[in-house]
This record gives structure tokens, C-alpha cells and sequence, in this order.
């Protein structure tokens, strides 16, 4: 069997000096030391030089990367770890994500694996820089809008981050025309869909949505206050958090609040985190306490489109919120 090193085809060692009834990975380098591979997975003696090891097992076992290069021991799980950079340092990947050995600099973790998702993209958008922030090329981004603090909201419903302002129909909260959000509220409070949209004009009525967020008592603020956007999305997957929200700080505003509400993953686990709840199931609810005043966490349907669930069914699930809450 012969492997393949960029345009070379190298054959493989065996000499039983330096493999134990299997194969060695084949060196490009006179200075390549023994190591002994298993499924085609460097599994012992991996302080090899100039040689890449391909991995196409679970049982895939310590490799550390410089100028594609295996170097020494940093464990890689079901991929290649490749670098694009002589200032790469040792990166841990599972499933095409660097995972631990976060000041790799501009290296690609690939993946052999069926479950690889994004094969070839580069490890900047995988919190890569957190040992280095200063070489970090993605700007940091701050909120948008200052929190929406209404004296006598009873619920605070928080997001995770506003999506970019080139997807805004107007300077405020759920700004993205597709996005549900105010529809929902709409068809609650209304019965009508469109109680907050100007169709014409394909964007949301501003005055009147602020009029009646402080009217209803219903505050709104995100979970972080400035992020990276790894990917030309909203998605929570592609956001990384670079300070998160003083939640306290805003219930302490909003004495008479009762509830949180959450839509996402990212923006719930982040509660749970701060304030010791039980994650609820979407569409229902956990209890907690904050400074002696009980409190719930709501976690309901993203208003997101791309979430799998018709609109109807969305205001359903709100609507007993807003009811248990007698908000409606």
C-alpha cells in the first residue's frame, strides 16, 4: 500500500523495530522517529516528523500539527489535522471542530468522518483566538440597542443577539422582516397577524410595537452584550459570545417581572447557568428564584422561520404564556 503526501507517494515502514504487528505511517524525513499506527491512526509514538497521519477511527489518538506536519501528542478524534500557518500550535479536533488547543492559527481541522460538517473551513470561526484575542481578524460586535425596560413589564423575553443590520426593517427588537416575532404577538393580542406589519412596505410598525411592549409590560434585551459573528448569519451556532448580559442587573429594573423567556439553546443555557434553573422543555417552563422573588424560565418555539412549526402553532404556545401570566 502506498500513501499519499501532497504530490509524493511515499511507501510505507514496517520494520518490526519500529511497529508492533502494524503499520507505520511512511516519513518524507530522515528525522522521522518509530510510531506505531493502527487503521491508518498514529496510536503510540506519535513524536513523528514530517509525516501526516490520517485518521479514520474513533480510536484516533494524539497528533499535533505544524506546516501539516505531526509533530507531537495533541489528541485528534476521526480527522486530519492539517495548518496553513508556521505559527500553528497543537489543535485537538473531533468532527471538524477544533475542540481544545485553541491558539492554532490559520490551520483547517478536516475530517474523514460522514458526520464531518463544513470539511476545509478554517478554525478562526471555532473560538481559535481565545489564547490570543489580539490576532482575532473578526471584529467585535456590540449591542445594537439599549435594553427595552418598560417599569411595569411582568416578562422579559431575551435572544441571543440581534442579526446584522443589513437584515433590518426597523431599529428595533425581532427587526428581521422574516422573522415572526411581532405576527405572533400580533395574532395574541389581535387576533391579527398583522397588527404590527406594513405590508406595503415590508417592514414592521415601529411606533406601534414599542406602544404596545410598554403598554402590555413586556421588556426585551439579549443575553449578550458584544460577539463575534464567525458566519454571515444569525444563527446562534456561528456566535461567539464575547460579554455576556448582567441579567440581574435588568430584573433588578423591572421589579414587577415574573418571567424570562428564552427561543434558543445559546440564550437558555445561559439562564440555567446564571440563575441554577432546570432547562424546560420547549414550551413549558422551570421555576427559580432570584433575590427571594420567584421567578420562571420559559423557553418556547423559535420565532424563526426556520424553525419547523406553523405560525398558528407558535402563537398557540405563546399565548398560554401570556395567560398564565394574565397578560392577556
Amino acid at each position: 500500500m502506498n500513501i499519499q503526501k501532497g504530490l509524493k507517494t511515499v511507501s510505507p515502514v514496517t520494520s518490526a523495530d519500529s511497529v508492533t504487528g502494524e503499520t507505520l505511517i511512511a516519513s518524507t524525513s530522515s528525522e522521522a522517529e518509530k510510531a506505531t499506527c493502527r487503521n491508518n491512526t498514529i496510536v503510540s509514538g506519535a513524536s513523528v516528523i514530517g509525516v501526516l497521519c490520517q485518521t479514520a477511527s474513533p480510536e484516533a489518538e494524539k497528533a499535533t500539527c505544524r506546516n501539516n506536519t505531526i509533530v507531537s501528542g495533541a489528541s485528534v478524534v476521526g480527522g486530519l489535522c492539517q495548518t496553513a500557518s508556521p505559527e500553528a500550535e497543537k489543535a485537538t479536533c473531533r468532527s471538524n471542530t477544533i475542540v481544545s488547543g485553541a491558539s492554532v492559527v490559520g490551520g483547517l481541522c478536516q475530517t474523514a468522518s460522514p458526520e464531518a460538517e463544513n470539511v476545509g473551513s478554517t478554525i478562526e470561526r471555532l473560538n481559535t483566538y481565545e489564547s490570543f484575542p489580539d490576532r482575532n481578524p473578526i471584529p467585535v460586535e456590540r449591542h445594537p440597542f439599549e435594553p427595552f425596560l418598560p417599569a411595569n413589564a411582568k416578562v422579559l423575553m431575551l435572544g441571543s443577539f440581534p442579526p446584522q443590520s443589513k437584515r433590518w426593517s426597523i431599529d428595533f427588537y425581532y427587526p428581521n422582516f422574516i422573522n415572526d416575532m411581532w405576527r405572533i404577538l400580533g395574532l395574541i393580542f389581535f387576533n391579527d397577524k398583522n397588527r404590527f406589519v406594513d405590508v406595503a412596505a415590508k417592514k414592521f410598525r415601529l411606533e406601534d410595537i414599542v406602544d404596545f411592549c410598554t403598554g402590555t409590560g413586556i421588556a426585551m434585551y439579549d443575553t449578550a452584550t458584544s460577539v463575534r459573528r464567525l458566519k454571515d448569519n444569525a444563527s446562534d451556532k456561528f456566535l461567539e459570545v464575547v460579554t455576556p448580559t448582567d441579567i440581574p442587573a435588568l430584573l433588578r429594573q423591572i421589579p414587577q417581572c415574573q418571567a424570562i423567556v428564552t427561543t434558543g439553546e445559546k440564550a437558555t443555557d445561559t439562564l440555567c447557568q446564571t440563575f441554577g434553573a432546570t432547562p424546560p422543555a420547549t414550551g413549558e417552563y422551570s421555576e427559580f428564584n432570584f433575590e427571594n422573588r420567584p421567578m420562571r424560565l420559559y423557553r418556547m418555539p423559535s420565532s424563526s422561520r426556520a424553525y419547523p412549526l406553523p405560525l398558528e402553532q407558535k402563537a398557540a404556545a405563546y399565548r398560554r404564556l401570556f395567560t398564565a401570566l394574565n397578560m392577556v
